[in-house]
């Protein structure tokens, strides 16, 4: 019968509790005694792990552009103006979507309206 290899870690008593062969042992004690009980403490390595994946998300978000920067673009783009029809086509969004930005980008000057349904760049 094969024998159970495992590893245990209590993070209040900082004890580390390995069972299986000695081979198990010693290739796996150093790895989780340098990182338990090393220069870095578990709480260190969990800050590093959740900056590295805000950094991924910020990244990720950086690189596509916003829904709104997008309908933007398609209205001050068009030279004739655009209908919120043809920007739910090209965008994939929602009507509601789509008019949610448009009152936004109209209050703010970024585009005007031209008739109805119909927007163009300001």
């Amino acid at each position: 019968m094969a024998e159970k290899s495992r590893i245990r870690l209590n993070p209040t008593t900082k004890e580390i509790e390995i069972e299986g062969t000695e081979q198990f042992i010693k290739k796996y004690f150093d790895i989780v005694h340098n990182m338990f009980l090393g220069s870095r403490t578990s709480e260190h390595v969990l800050k590093a792990t959740e900056t590295v994946k805000a950094r991924k998300r910020a990244d990720k978000a950086a690189s596509r552009p916003s829904k709104t920067g997008s309908v933007i673009k398609l209205v001050q783009g068009s030279k004739k103006g655009i209908t919120t029809t043809e920007l739910e086509k090209k965008t994939g969004l929602s009507a509601k979507r789509i008019w949610a930005i448009v009152y936004k980008a109209e209050k703010s000057g970024k585009i005007k309206k031209a008739g109805r349904g119909l927007y163009i760049a300001a």
